[in-house]
Order: C-alpha cells, then sequence, then structure tokens
C-alpha cells in the first residue's frame, strides 16, 4: 500500500514535469507537501532547534550544500538518530537541561544535534538565561553559547536581550525580543538578531560585508499544557554580501523559515504528534576581479512533514508509535537547473519495558523505517554513483536506560537491510543522553 501510494504521487509530479519544460512545477511540488501530509500516519530531525539565535555565521563558509552531499539514506539516518516529539514537550516544560544526539552519518562525519539550557531568576521580575546548541550534519552547522537577560514590565510583557561573546570579536552577536504571554504557558517571542555586529570596527581579517550587515528578524510561539505542545514560527534572514578577501572571494547568502509542532493528547494513553518545516536558503561564491576561480551557487529550498500516532505509556509493557514522513529537497545552481529529492518514509517503533528503577523502566527498542527516493529534474546536477530511485530499508535496535531526574540514556545500533548477506548490513551507530538539573 505503502509502495502505491508513493508511486502515485510520484507520478503526478512527474507528469506535471512534463508538461512545464521537465521541472516540477511550483504546483506540482507544492501539492505533493500537502497531500503526503494528509495522507500521513519515530522522531525527525532535520527540524531546526532554537531558530531565534541562527543565522549567518563563519562556519556558513566552509560548503555550499549542494546535492552532491545527500544520498538516498540520508534522510533515514537523521531521523534514526533522533529523539521522539514528547522529548520537545519535556525540553519547553523545564528550565534546566541537557539534550544531546550522535550518530555516525558518513565514514568521516557524525552528526552532533546536541543543546543545553539554565534559567534562574535573580530578582523577582528579572531572569538570567543560558542556552547552548550544536547542530552539525551534512546540512546545517551552528554552534552558540548565548546570554540573555529577561525584564517582566507586566504579567504579559517582557522585554529580552541577548548575545554571544566570540574569541574573534568579529563574531560577536547581540539580540533583543519582546516577549508577549496573553494567557498563562502561553508565549510569543518577536525577536531581532544581530549576527556579527562588531566585525566593521573590531576585525583581524580584511573582511567586511558589503551594504547592510545581517539581521535576524523572526516571531515563535509556544504554548504547552496537560501533555499538550503547540510550537510555531517564521524567521527570515536579511540578504547579504559578504566580501573576503583572504579567500579571493565574495559571499552571498540569505534565508527564510516556517514550522510548527504539535503533540496532541487523545486519551490518556494515545497522542498525535506533527512536525512541519519549510525552508529556503541562498548561498553563492564569487571570485573577486583579482582572482581565479569560477562563480558557484545553489538556492535550496526544503520541506519535512511528519504525522505520528504513539499508543501506550512508558510503564506499559509494550508501546508503539507508527509514523508517516514526507522530505523533499529542491536545488537551484546559478545556470537555472533545478534537481528534486523526494523521499517517502513509513516508519513503526515497537517498545518493550525492561527493569525497573527509581523513576520508571528501561526499554528494549526496534523500529523499521522504509523509505521510497526519487530524484527528479537535470539529473546532470547528481552525481554519477548515485541512486536516482530507491527502496531503502533500515532497523533499528536500542536498548534505553532511565535515571532519577528525567534522564535518560539510548544505545542504538542500525541495520541496512536492503544490503543483506546472510545478516543485515551494520549501518552506524547512535548515542543519545537527557537530564534535568
Amino acid at each position: 500500500m505503502i509502495k502505491f501510494i508513493s508511486h502515485v504521487l510520484h507520478e503526478f509530479v512527474y507528469r506535471q514535469n512534463a508538461l512545464t519544460a521537465k521541472q516540477p512545477t511550483a504546483f506540482g511540488f507544492k501539492f505533493t507537501c500537502i497531500l503526503v501530509s494528509a495522507f500521513a500516519s519515530a522522531s525527525a530531525f532535520a527540524f531546526d532547534f532554537y531558530p531565534e539565535y541562527q543565522g549567518i555565521s563563519e562556519t556558513e563558509l566552509a560548503r555550499i550544500e549542494s546535492p552532491t552531499e545527500i544520498d538516498s539514506e540520508y534522510q533515514s539516518q537523521i531521523n534514526a538518530y533522533t529523539a521522539p516529539i514528547q522529548r520537545e514537550f519535556a525540553w519547553f516544560t523545564t528550565n534546566k537541561a541537557l539534550d544531546t544526539s550522535v550518530g555516525s552519518i558518513t565514514n568521516q562525519h557524525f552528526l552532533i544535534h546536541s543543546r543545553a539550557k539554565f534559567d534562574a531568576a535573580l530578582l523577582e521580575n528579572l531572569r538570567f538565561r543560558f542556552t547552548y546548541f550544536a547542530m552539525r550534519d551534512r546540512e546545517i552547522d551552528q554552534t552558540r553559547s548565548v546570554v540573555e537577560l529577561s525584564q517582566r514590565l507586566t504579567s504579559w510583557l517582557h522585554v529580552n536581550a541577548y548575545g554571544q561573546a566570540d574569541h574573534y570579536k568579529r563574531g560577536n552577536d547581540v539580540g533583543f525580543a519582546l516577549l508577549i504571554l496573553p494567557v498563562e504557558n502561553w508565549e510569543n517571542r518577536f525577536y531581532a538578531t544581530f549576527h556579527d555586529f562588531t566585525r566593521g570596527n573590531h576585525n583581524d581579517q580584511p573582511d567586511r560585508y558589503i551594504g547592510l550587515d545581517p539581521l535576524s528578524l523572526g516571531w515563535n510561539s509556544l504554548y504547552t499544557s496537560a501533555n499538550t505542545l503547540l510550537r510555531t514560527g517564521v524567521r527570515f534572514d536579511r540578504s547579504v554580501s559578504w566580501n573576503l578577501p583572504q579567500l579571493g572571494e565574495t559571499f552571498a547568502y540569505e534565508k527564510q523559515l516556517a514550522y510548527a509542532d504539535l503533540l496532541w493528547p487523545l486519551t490518556e494513553t494515545t497522542a498525535l504528534g506533527l512536525r512541519v518545516q519549510w525552508d529556503t536558503t541562498f548561498k553563492g561564491q564569487t571570485p573577486l576581479p583579482a582572482a581565479s576561480g569560477t562563480p558557484s551557487s545553489f538556492k535550496r529550498e526544503r520541506v519535512f512533514s511528519r504525522l505520528s500516532y504513539f499508543s501506550g505509556l512508558p510503564e506499559d509493557w509494550i508501546s508503539y508509535e507508527t509514523s508517516f514522513m514526507f522530505a523533499s529537497r529542491h536545488w537551484i545552481d546559478k545556470n537555472g537547473l533545478h534537481l528534486y529529492h523526494q523521499n517517502l518514509m513509513p516508519s513503526a517503533t515497537v517498545r518493550v519495558r525492561s527493569v525497573r528503577r527509581e523513576q520508571g523502566f528501561d526499554h528494549f527498542q526496534v523500529a523499521l523505517e522504509a523509505t521510497d527516493f526519487r530524484t527528479l529534474g537535470d539529473l546532470a546536477l547528481a552525481p554519477g554513483n548515485q541512486k536516482h530511485q530507491a527502496f531503502e530499508e533500515r532497523l533499528q535496535t536500542a536498548y534505553e536506560f532511565n535515571f532519577r531526574a528525567g534522564g535518560l540514556l539510548l544505545l542504538a545500533l542500525n541495520f541496512d537491510l536492503d544490503e543483506w548477506s546472510g545478516l543485515p548490513t551494520f549501518d552506524g551507530g547512535n548515542a543519545q543522553f537527557r537530564v534535568n538539573f
């Protein structure tokens, strides 16, 4: 049934291509996103955390994300290393916590998704917050350590100032936010983050921004209540041009992002989880007149949508999760050539209760995920050794230790079932750790 639905959806886009210069139309692309979300029934990453603190940085110079770095198994690897959406509820309803996941994604690279936070009252109306996060994979490389003060003006209005100091002062960030709380447990954050705001005056390198400096504007909304989570937001990164004589190039960058997370309890033992994200990023490198080299640029648009059904409680002998995810990436190069990657990904996870501890139970976990992967558009942009169409299958086995203070340690082994030679092929390990302070 999954393969049939996948075939129908991909065939729809393919026929749209044939009608319009062999490129997937905006209508066909967005209709597919909506349709998959409607059909959809683990967890998911590729979803950014702390977008209000993210933006341009020197790590963005390291590479321009192109189709060469993303293959038919990449999204499945990202999913395998990510906690369920309930972990988001636990994260946003505590003031002091650490949450980290590390997993192998290539022979040369680890995925590292880590975050830590500390929130404490200094005075009756003044709070201090420290936030650290690192999102490092083949598409994003952001690491931030943010110090923030929040001054309550009224019961429903707070003013925040935040920033990140860098050893090299050219990388200092500063930001301001208004927090509006219409009702209890509902926070709306309107923010402006000024990245590298001291680069022009405190720089030990010759690089400078041309024209406007980097600025991120956005809005986040967070509502939590009785195991319910609703989180939405948008972010706009202003287009910037960065003159880099030391590299012999000019670098161009801009990004927009929108997202929504929902965890909705249906009964005492069942719940629905929905995560959606859209983002578009442009990066371009142009050699300076005195330098050699050729211009390079890609605009990349991503759409992620995942719907999950959860049944059972941690104390039950058996609990399970079924999910369906749609992931799409669209690249446009400097010549206007288009390439699309589309993934349809059903999955099922079963958790079996194990050893009883002070704060709950350990669990054995087994998960199976399939990926129907298609490449559309100008295949000249894709490496010759990549699969253009594939049906991948992944098995995850894991054991979860539960500790006091909301602590847990999950150790997982992943296996590639479509490369079977008597036994499944080992395809990377993962460790996840979380604790409240």
